[in-house]
């Protein structure tokens, strides 16, 4: 069997089908999932489909994402008071960040357990050690902003499954979303559990 999981960042309905469509394009067959959870949808798509592989539900999984704005004629629209950047830049962990800009794009990874993949002879590009996925409630210091603390738990449980310390880590890919807000939260929360030093050194 082989499992699909997507996502859609919009409303508009059909995409919410993309996956069954491609599952009955490529006559693939196992749970059609469709993930959405704002900006972690995509990670929590490989997330879903390595508990699914690690359950042997499925032999494959394909875990997509993608982000499809249809009214690019209406030019950017910046959002006073919300998440989008008034100056229209995305700015990372910059100091005169001050939000988001969306895009276009979509993508899609193979993932199969290592020694499946192996004995397939596939070229693999990287092994997942381990995923952990969580939700922080009312401790979120927004709606739309994490807390430290949760950010903190998930790294935790991320690093227990995957049976490696914090030492162990040499490099960190951060969601950055180039907000006053949320930069600040996810770092402290990486340096809090990867460590003050090593952060320094590595980031």
């Amino acid at each position: 069997t082989t499992e699909i999981y997507t996502l859609s960042l919009h409303d508009a309905l059909p995409i919410y089908y993309l996956a069954t469509r491609t599952a009955h394009l490529l006559n693939l067959t196992g749970p059609v999932v469709v993930c959405q959870s704002a900006c972690s949808s995509g990670l929590l798509c490989v997330h879903q489909a390595v508990q699914s592989l690690l359950q042997f539900e499925t032999q494959m999984a394909l875990a997509g994402a993608a982000s499809v704005s249809v009214s690019l004629e209406d030019g950017y629209r910046s959002d006073p008071g919300g998440v989008m950047s008034d100056q229209a830049k995305i700015m990372p962990f910059h100091a005169d960040a001050d939000g988001i800009v969306g895009g276009n794009g979509a993508a899609v990874v193979v993932l199969k357990r290592l020694q499946d993949a192996r004995r397939d002879g596939d070229h693999i590009y990287a092994s997942i050690r381990g995923s952990a996925a969580g939700n922080e409630g009312a401790m979120r210091a927004s709606f739309t902003a994490p807390s430290v603390a949760g950010q903190r738990r998930v790294l935790q449980d991320a690093l227990s499954l995957s049976g490696l310390a914090a030492d162990d880590v040499t490099y960190i890919e951060a969601h950055g979303t180039g907000t006053p807000l949320g930069d600040p939260i996810e770092m402290q929360a990486i340096r809090d559990e990867i460590g003050r030093a090593s952060c320094r050194e590595r980031v």
